[in-house]
């Protein structure tokens, strides 16, 4: 859980994020010290959902840059802050510059949802997990999330109201 000291604009956060979905050079997105070949992504979805006083991003793809889901969830933050705006995440995934892009978030609350392999010869090689993280215990527990495709990464950011 990534603690906030203003309350988040979902709703600005979401917007922010549906320009991020799909086939995009991430190069304001990533580790400086990223290693991959290509800086060419593609998220099939980009959540931000408000549950109680939690925003919860879950990112869903086929594979991540160095960084890249923290480098989201920090310049997503600015959004739903007020700092920035969606045309700005826009002008960052354009400029395809580390410096443009927003802070990297840190990784408290980020966690491996699941990872989906084709099935191959009749025999399934899934493998799936659940973070769930309770704050006022400070505990976190793993659960089948047998539902959800694809890789997902969430990232909860508690409000304090």
């Amino acid at each position: 859980v990534l603690w906030v000291a203003v309350p988040l604009d979902a709703g600005r956060m979401a917007e922010a994020a549906a320009r991020l979905v799909g086939r995009h050079d991430f190069t304001s997105f990533r580790a400086v010290s990223c290693q991959a070949k290509s800086p060419v992504r593609t998220l099939d979805s980009l959540i931000v959902e408000r549950i109680g006083a939690e925003i919860h991003i879950a990112v869903n793809s086929r594979s991540f840059l160095h960084h890249q889901v923290r480098n989201i969830a920090g310049t997503l933050k600015l959004v739903g802050e007020g700092r920035w705006t969606p045309d700005d995440v826009s002008r960052a995934l354009a400029a395809r510059n580390r410096a443009a892009g927003g802070p990297t978030a840190p990784p408290d609350g980020l966690c491996l949802e699941a990872v989906r392999y084709p099935e191959t010869a009749g025999t399934s090689r899934e493998s799936a997990q659940s973070c769930n993280i309770n704050a006022s215990e400070n505990s976190a527990t793993t659960t089948p999330a047998a539902d959800r495709p694809g890789i997902s990464r969430p990232l909860q950011a508690m409000n304090q109201e």
